[in-house]
């Protein structure tokens, strides 16, 4: 309790300062492990999800730092009514460790399809995040960007306006 007391405390202290949301987005992030505390990790998601829901900030999910088999996906829907924005980093874990260069899978197109469905992508924030060593990083940048481009065209083609 001590340690997320002192988190609070000093997450409070950064936010004391209000800006313009035209300049800044405020947002928490979890994170799921962190080397040498695998078993205890202070900003849980829980945690920063619920100070974000009461300091009514945004969120910033990092698809990265989540269980491989946890859908970032199932998150939009359910946090996008309680929060002002949402921040989404579109990363690869790979055994554990996050922010490789996103690949179009499943998930990043269920991603996608969640924030047209809800009519969201001015709510949500999409970026990309890596910090792949094995590759140059104009290539991560440029290949990231052109999974996302995928994945939002793939979501745009689908019909699902309601016609009645």
């Amino acid at each position: 309790m001590e340690h997320r007391n002192l988190l609070i405390q000093s997450l409070d202290k950064v936010l004391e300062v209000p800006y313009p949301e035209s300049d800044l987005i405020d947002a928490v992030e979890s994170k799921l492990f962190g080397i040498g505390y695998e078993y205890y990790t202070v900003g849980s998601n829980d945690f920063y999800l619920l100070y974000a829901a009461k300091k009514n900030i945004a969120i910033n999910y990092d698809t990265g730092h989540f269980h491989p088999t946890e859908l970032v996906s199932d998150k939009i829907s359910a946090t996008l009514p309680f929060l002002p924005a949402i921040l989404l980093q579109l990363s690869r874990g790979v055994r554990w460790d996050s922010d490789h260069v996103p690949v179009l899978n499943q998930e990043v197109v269920d991603i996608m399809a969640e924030i047209k469905r809800a009519e969201a992508f001015s709510k949500v924030h999409l970026a990309t995040d890596f910090f792949d060593g094995s590759i140059n990083r104009i290539g991560a940048w440029a290949l990231g960007a052109r999974t996302v481009s995928k994945a939002l065209l793939y979501t745009h083609l689908e019909p699902t306006e309601k016609h009645l």
